[in-house]
């Protein structure tokens, strides 16, 4: 409706935006080429409306895993829809859980070996599956910045990315406002920096 191009569009969010993002992209792959959370949590993590704090602080209380392998069986021809998970270290309204949870469900969509029932080198349920490559880089300011990926055939379908000593908020925000950290690293960045690497053509349009 809009002329945009199909092939870059992609859901961004954080907290319960992220969660949201993350629903697009397992429901609607055909319209989400790419998926950036910041804070969060993988979809069908919550069995009810009663648990979601529970999930918040904790984990997910359901097979998300089999939620991505769902999908996938559903919209395997329109696939990848690759994510990229930003989260704080110290965010105790989301736990962490819930990003290791999210790219173990990003990575079961996309049909990464390392969470597959079908291979002895898959992670255990519940820990962070063995990255293609992990780096660590430090801020000026002295936070540790640490980025996981995954690749099918040279191509990246997830990137977590774990920003030390961040909280419930967004990275290189405007910190004025709520929920923003003005600290290093610029979230906006990392997520420019993931359109170039995923979408085709690149970069980011407005």
């Amino acid at each position: 409706h809009y002329r945009a191009d199909p092939k870059r569009v992609m859901a961004v969010g954080v907290s319960a935006g992220a969660a949201l993002a993350a629903a697009l992209g397992l429901r609607y792959p055909r319209y989400v080429r790419a998926v950036a959370t910041h804070a969060g949590i993988a979809y069908g993590a919550a069995p009810s409306a009663l648990l979601a704090r529970d999930v918040m602080l904790r984990g997910p209380q359901s097979d998300v895993e089999a939620i991505g392998g769902q999908a996938r069986g559903k919209f395997g021809g329109v696939l990848p829809v690759p994510l990229l998970a930003i989260h704080g270290d110290s965010d105790t309204v989301v736990s962490p859980a819930n990003s290791v949870a999210l790219v173990r469900q990003y990575l079961r969509f996309n049909g990464h070996p390392a969470v597959s029932a079908d291979t002895e080198a898959a992670a255990p349920p519940g820990a962070m599956p063995n990255a293609d490559c992990t780096a660590t880089v430090t801020t000026e300011d002295g936070r540790d910045v640490t980025t996981q990926e995954w690749r099918i055939n040279g191509h990246l379908v997830v990137r977590h990315v774990t920003i030390a000593g961040l909280g419930h908020a967004w990275s290189g925000g405007d910190g004025t406002l709520a929920f923003n950290d003005p600290r290093p690293p610029d979230s906006s960045q990392l997520v420019g920096d993931f359109l170039t690497d995923v979408l085709p053509g690149g970069g980011v349009s407005t």
